[in-house]
């Protein structure tokens, strides 16, 4: 499946931040609810194929870019030992979705307010929409973010009120982010798939 083949898989790789509670990173893995892939194995599997397709296409400068970013992506599915997956167009309550789980006497880990960085790969202009709140409100403040033209789009970081992207140029601020540090950086509450952006 090479991008531009219009078979492109869509995938967000949601990053809780190393420096976060109890010291260690954890993924959210998310797939449109259509998508074929249903397990992380199967997720593994179908990026390796991709990876091993896109490195032989690699002298291409849009292909070796992807590989960039595809690089990042299959190290974070490969070396994370705490993750969640979900084949969904959206979810409405990221505290629903334990990705570190604990013993009786200590609270498990949940994605609300948790994710720092995020990795989108699929077709250009697809977009994803977070949320500050849970069920999609946009009272906290919500932002878009697409696909770049490379095929893949890196958050590193959800500081501030107006995350770089790389490449840049890919998110779109709706609502200004209604906390006291006047950040989108770990109060994402709610998070879904939207239609592809105008091309």
């Amino acid at each position: 499946m090479p991008p531009g083949s219009g078979r492109a898989p869509v995938l967000l790789d949601c990053c809780r931040p190393l420096d976060g509670e109890q010291g260690v990173p954890a993924v959210l893995f998310m797939v449109p609810g259509n998508s074929p892939l249903r397990s992380v194995e199967q997720l593994k599997s179908t990026l390796a194929t991709l990876q091993e397709t896109v490195t032989t296409l690699k002298a291409f400068p849009d292909f070796a870019a992807f590989l960039l970013g595809l690089d990042s992506l299959v190290s974070g599915v490969t070396a994370n030992p705490y993750f969640a997956f979900a084949a969904a167009d959206g979810v409405p309550v990221l505290n629903d979705t334990t990705v570190i789980q604990n013993d009786i006497f200590t609270n498990d880990i949940e994605l609300e307010d948790e994710i720092s960085s995020m990795i989108f790969i699929g077709p250009p202009k697809k977009v994803v929409h977070w949320f500050c709140e849970d069920d999609y409100d946009i009272g906290d403040g919500d932002l878009t973010v697409k696909v770049g033209p490379q095929f893949f789009t890196v958050i590193r970081s959800f500081e501030g009120d107006n995350p770089a992207s790389d490449p840049t140029g890919m998110v779109v601020v709706l609502h200004q982010p209604d906390n006291t540090d006047d950040t989108f950086n770990d109060f994402m509450s709610s998070v879904r798939f939207e239609s592809d952006a105008p091309r």
